[in-house]
């Protein structure tokens, strides 16, 4: 029996999985913990915006830098990303204690898609136009039948994908590559 554990990533290999077609490279992104944050009553959002560095987001958008980065998840609800680290909700709550978070970074896999022409396997992908889009547009769509939640950023797009329906997602995904480039 083996004596060390080693953990796996979401897409099953010892180290994160990186594709490119063509011009564009999908990358698996182990290095990112989540939390869902949830407002209570009329809480105030000034703590987060100040750790945030700019407010939190509102419908279709998401906002962010490399450090940190929230999207809207719902009416009163953010999804809050950094780099992986462990006790992510425990910060957020101690930072504005009428807010609750919960930990969700096992929960979802950050896929990037960048390079030239990711916009034409995006087409192939999902019902969002992001063509017409800008960066710092967020939402919650279909991908592969999967709910996800596409990040409109400066040259590419980012997908956070439910972990169980992962390698279901980057097989679509490299699909469209193949097909669009």
């Amino acid at each position: 029996m083996p004596d060390t554990l080693h953990p796996a990533h979401a897409l099953g290999g010892a180290e994160p999985q990186e594709h490119a077609v063509g011009p564009c490279t999908l990358r698996e992104r182990p290095d990112l913990a989540l939390a869902l944050l949830a407002v209570r009553c009329d809480a105030d959002a000034a703590p987060l915006a100040a750790w945030l560095g700019e407010p939190l987001p509102g419908p279709g958008r998401w906002t962010g830098t490399a450090e940190r980065g929230a999207i809207w998840a719902g009416r009163g609800r953010w999804l809050i990303g950094t780099p992986h680290r462990h006790g992510l909700a425990a910060e957020l709550q101690a930072l504005a204690p009428g807010f609750r978070a919960v930990e969700q970074s096992d929960a979802f896999v950050r896929l990037d898609l960048d390079g030239e022409g990711w916009e034409a396997a995006t087409d192939l992908l999902c019902a969002l136009d992001l063509r017409r889009a800008t960066p710092g547009f967020g939402a919650r769509t279909a991908v592969e039948r999967t709910g996800c939640y596409v990040l409109l950023r400066r040259g590419g797009v980012a997908f956070l994908v439910p972990r169980a329906s992962a390698a279901s997602v980057h097989h679509a995904i490299l699909a469209a590559m193949v097909a669009a480039l």
